[in-house]
């Protein structure tokens, strides 16, 4: 294991500003299937659990980074099972990860953005939690 013990700083697959649909695609697919079955999306739904405290309240959560909308499907199973009131958004900087994501969460309300999350603040919609699983490394 001697190529772990020097970081790379070579941009991943995902990152690249000329990414083939194609591979971007099975990139969004394969970090889905990561999120699912090695708790990714237990640990988003896990935290939650320790905010979303008022099954009256109607909690308006956006993910950054969101990508294929795995995290925001999961959500909403989650809120649905235990409950709670939720109105999802996403974000993504690259237009064709939100033409994806609108697919692959099409039986769910979502309201997808593409922009930069350097931006978030220009939406004209207020967020009570702020959600961003496997995005923060990428800086």
């Amino acid at each position: 294991m001697k190529f772990l013990k020097k970081r790379s700083y070579e941009k991943e697959l995902l990152d690249a500003d000329n990414i083939p649909e194609k591979d971007l695609f099975q990139n969004l697919k394969e970090i889905a299937f990561v999120n699912k079955y090695l708790g990714g999306n237990k640990i988003t739904t896990d935290g939650l659990a320790h905010f979303l405290i008022d099954k009256d309240k109607v909690y308006h959560i956006i993910d950054i980074g969101c990508g294929a909308g795995d995290n925001l499907k999961a959500i909403h199973k989650w809120s649905v099972s235990h409950g709670y009131k939720v109105v999802l958004y996403g974000l993504d900087i690259k237009k064709e990860a939100i033409a994806y994501a609108k697919t692959n969460t099409k039986d769910i309300p979502i309201t997808y953005f593409v922009e930069s999350f350097e931006n978030i603040g220009q939406l004209n919609h207020s967020f009570d939690i702020a959600t961003c699983c496997l995005f923060c490394h990428h800086f």
